[in-house]
């Protein structure tokens, strides 16, 4: 059984106080490539990028013209002047009456009492307008059930 201090059987390098002689070892030296490999896919990812850029450049000024045309087209022409309002629709020749507040039964049933006696009132000769027009076509005053 070898002792400790039996410093024979260990290596040179292993003994202490010696100085491992670093010209036997190999060095582990850097992988270095002979340029710079791509794969195919990298390659056309690449210059789809750069076709991309190009397109960007070049289509910048068009398209820009385009949008301004687009929105520029909902602006009011100056020289349009005013827009002409829609004409307003005329309500018939008679007399109307006014219904403001909440109606009631009662005021409803006054206000088409009030209609009925306009309506008497408004016509000239009872007799001679029933010969020229038949009953049934007669309308109801407003604010009267038909």
């Amino acid at each position: 059984m070898a002792s400790p201090d039996d410093k024979s059987e260990l290596p040179d390098e292993e003994q202490p106080g010696n100085v491992p002689d670093y010209n036997r070892q190999p060095v582990p030296r850097l992988p270095r490539g002979k340029g710079t490999r791509f794969s195919t896919m990298s390659m056309f990812r690449i210059a789809m990028l750069g076709m991309l850029l190009v397109a960007v450049l070049v289509m910048r000024k068009p398209c820009a013209d385009g949008v301004a045309k687009f929105i520029g087209g909902f602006e009011q022409k100056p020289d349009a002047g005013a827009e002409q309002a829609p004409p307003r629709t005329t309500l018939p020749p008679g007399e109307y009456i006014k219904l403001d507040g909440p109606l009631t039964e009662e005021k409803l049933k006054e206000l088409r009492e009030r209609a009925k006696k306009r309506q008497e009132a408004a016509k000239p000769d009872a007799g001679a307008a029933d010969s020229k027009k038949p009953a049934d076509s007669t309308k109801p005053a407003p604010g009267e059930p038909k």
